[in-house]
């Protein structure tokens, strides 16, 4: 078949422990890694808005650090309700605040 050392852990698992696993537990939903994923993605969702770039990890760590005191104390975060007639009325006004700005060498 192939060499010992080329075979990886999943393709391990998978060829001798799926069957009598998935018999034993009813299926295989309970071994699935999309917990881990989603938390990679998160991570890495977060790394790239990170303000400081060298910083990121350190960031990361405190983020989490700050969700698991919350979840611990019981508090539900809740987003904003999206009013798009604010965000039009916002954008409107800064362009009308960016034309008053005279610009040097143009009066």
């Amino acid at each position: 078949m192939h060499a010992k050392r080329s075979v990886t852990p999943y393709v391990h698992a998978l060829v001798n422990h799926f069957l009598p696993a998935a018999v034993r537990h009813g299926g295989v939903g309970k071994f699935s890694n999309t917990g881990v994923e989603k938390k990679n993605h998160d991570q890495v969702r977060v790394l790239h808005r990170s303000v400081q770039y060298g910083r990121a990890v350190q960031q990361i760590v405190e983020r989490e650090h700050r969700m698991l005191l919350a979840r611990a104390a019981g508090q539900v975060r809740r987003k904003r309700k999206y009013d798009a007639t604010k965000r039009r009325a916002k954008a409107v006004e800064g362009r009308k605040r960016r034309k008053q700005v005279v610009q040097p060498g143009t009066q």
